[in-house]
């Protein structure tokens, strides 16, 4: 697992020993930038789910202005921390060790892009935190959830508009604006 482009490129990445993480492979995270632009200058980003930090550092390395990252675990936290100090994108990023629901309940942020990513047999995680998001407004003018699932499950996406869905592998990323 490597940093693809930006400040940080090349950098290679610390994961988790926790099996239950599961680190967006480089193949897919390459796709979904791709897909995104390549122009990220002055945008708040969202790590939800955080795992080892990989989709908010990317975001990071390429030029966003900030990246909170949010996880439940004390193993990933350590080493989102490990990860933001060996890439030197540090002084961008927030780290959290919280709920996911607390946080997203408690925030007073916006972000331009929130990156979703629980674990793939926690589907309510999905239709929770998508409530929550839109509930809050938690998203900037033209802003997108982009929800990492299981290519074979289908996420309640109520209150959304699925701009663009792409498949790899068992994986499907999905993108999302509020109606």
């Amino acid at each position: 697992m490597r940093v693809i482009a930006g400040t940080a490129k090349g950098f290679k990445l610390f994961s988790p020993k926790d099996e239950s993480i599961r680190p967006t492979v480089d193949r897919v995270k390459e796709s979904v930038y791709n897909i995104l632009g390549q122009y990220f200058e002055g945008l708040d980003v969202l790590d939800l789910f955080a795992g080892s930090g990989a989709n908010g550092i990317e975001f990071l390395s390429r030029g966003a202005n900030l990246a909170i990252f949010i996880d439940a675990s004390e193993e990933a936290i350590k080493i989102i921390n490990k990860n933001l100090e060996h890439t030197k994108l540090k002084e961008k990023a927030q780290v959290f060790k919280m709920d996911y629901k607390r946080f997203l309940k408690t925030t007073n942020d916006k972000f331009n892009f929130i990156y979703l990513d629980p674990p793939f047999e926690d589907l309510h995680k999905y239709k929770t935190a998508l409530r929550i998001i839109r509930e809050r407004s938690l998203l900037k003018e033209k802003g997108l959830v982009i929800a990492e699932v299981e290519k074979t499950k289908k996420i309640d996406s109520e209150g959304y508009e699925m701009v663009q869905k792409r498949d790899y592998g068992n994986t499907s990323i999905l993108f999302f604006e509020i109606l």
